[in-house]
Formats: C-alpha cells, sequence, structure tokens
C-alpha cells in the first residue's frame, strides 16, 4: 500500500485498502501513509485514505500531523482537503510549529497561496513556537527572497 500511495497510483491503493491493507500503519519515525501522500502531493490517494477513515490528526514522533507535512512541501489541494476534512489548522509539533509556520519556513516561490488559504481558515497569525518565534520572524530566519509572502504576513498585521 505504501509503495502504491506514495507512486499516487490511487486504483492500485484503493484496491489494497478494500483488501484489507491497514492504512494508519506507522513507520519508525510515526508517519502514516495519509502523512506520505499528503508530503507528496496525492491528493486523490489522500482524499481516498481519509473516506477510509485514515487518521486525520495523526502525529509522528516529533508530533507533525498530514496537514504540517502538505503544508511545508506547498500542496494547497491537500492543505484544502485536509481542512476541509476537519484537521486541526492550529496543531503545533513537539516544538510549537504550526502548518502556518512551516509553509512559511519552507516556502519557496508560489507558497503565498498555501500560507493565504492557511489564514483564511482561520490559522492562528500571531501563534509563537516554544522559542517564541512568529510565523513572520520563522519566514526571516531562512534568508530565503520571499518577498511576497514576506509583504503578505505583513500587511495582515504579523508582528516579529
Amino acid at each position: 500500500l505504501h509503495q502504491a500511495a506514495q507512486r499516487g497510483h490511487v486504483e492500485v491503493a484503493r484496491l489494497l485498502v478494500e483488501h484489507g491493507a491497514d492504512i494508519n500503519a506507522r513507520t519508525d519515525d510515526g508517519r502514516t501513509l495519509l502523512h506520505e501522500v499528503a508530503q507528496r502531493g496525492h491528493v486523490e490517494v489522500a482524499r481516498l485514505l481519509v473516506d477510509r477513515g485514515a487518521d486525520i490528526g495523526a502525529r509522528t514522533d516529533d508530533g507533525r500531523t498530514p496537514l504540517h507535512q502538505a503544508a511545508r512541501k506547498g500542496r494547497l489541494e491537500v492543505v484544502r482537503l485536509l481542512v476541509d476534512r476537519g484537521a486541526d489548522i492550529n496543531a503545533r509539533t513537539n516544538l510549537g510549529w504550526t502548518p502556518l509556520h512551516q509553509a512559511a519556513y519552507h516556502s519557496p516561490r508560489g507558497f503565498l497561496e498555501v500560507v493565504r488559504f492557511l489564514v483564511e481558515h482561520e490559522a492562528d497569525i500571531h501563534a509563537r513556537t516554544d522559542r517564541d518565534r512568529t510565523v513572520l520572524s520563522v519566514l526571516k530566519a531562512t534568508r530565503r527572497q520571499q518577498q511576497e509572502v514576506r509583504d503578505f504576513l505583513t500587511e495582515i498585521g504579523i508582528a516579529e
């Protein structure tokens, strides 16, 4: 199942799930299949897993949810699916990072849509990590030139 899902083979994954494959099995670091497909952006496989009862709030050993994984990789369609299906938009990792922190920190060009979606769906724009870092300070720490994301965060009132 992991191989089919990671490669985005929805029909093979569906067949395996129908024949009893464990959709909530975990890797050594606590990742579920939903974490994997969220990170890879396979929205149809993610939808199949969620429809079949995958744990949308499952946490890795370091506290990341499938939503964290999708946000940190800029997988907007998976982010939408997970939020629409009830994922905790303000879930925190063991270090206090929210999906919004993840999206901002890992954002190459194109993540503005993920950041904007999370904010529009009531992500806590004032959340601070365990090291007291805001979303904007996390973004600035990357030393990447993410001016569009930075400008958006500043416009909506996120302080450093």
